[in-house]
């Protein structure tokens, strides 16, 4: 009994992680949601890691094709959460670098940098922080 303690778990978290994801509005998680994702894919498969771990001499093939089935399932799930998140940093750098390109070619002919200088930076410390973030995230030396 304590074997199917873990895989109950895992059950609740995916299920939970399933309806969570079947109530979003967007196609595509924010970079938080994303993180979220991350972090909580992580966990079920540390579950079913333990419930591994917790098959002995006495347990039965068909427990251990079930955490073997469990585990895998787990592991998807640490996959398209790690692409989602990488595909969510890259659409945050994607859309610094859209509003900076806007704020630069919006400035009128005629116009002095001085009046647009404050949101140029605004939008160029936006893509560096994006630029970080991914870059610290692609593991950029």
């Amino acid at each position: 009994m304590k074997f199917m303690k873990p895989l109950f778990l895992a059950g609740i978290l995916t299920i939970g992680a399933l309806g969570f994801v079947a109530c979003s509005d967007d196609d595509e998680p924010s970079t938080g949601d994303a993180e979220a994702e991350v972090c909580s894919s992580l966990t079920e498969l540390k579950t079913a890691v333990q419930a591994a771990g917790a098959i002995t001499a006495s347990s039965t093939v068909e427990e251990a094709e079930e955490a073997r089935d469990d585990l895998t399932s787990a592991w998807d799930d640490v996959q398209s959460a790690a692409a989602d998140l990488q595909d969510a940093r890259i659409d945050d750098l994607e859309a610094a670098y859209n509003d900076l390109a806007d704020t630069l070619g919006s400035i009128d002919d005629d116009a002095t940098l001085a009046a647009a200088v404050a949101e140029i930076q605004g939008q160029v410390t936006a893509v560096d922080t994006a630029w970080d973030e991914f870059n610290t995230s692609a593991d950029c030396v």
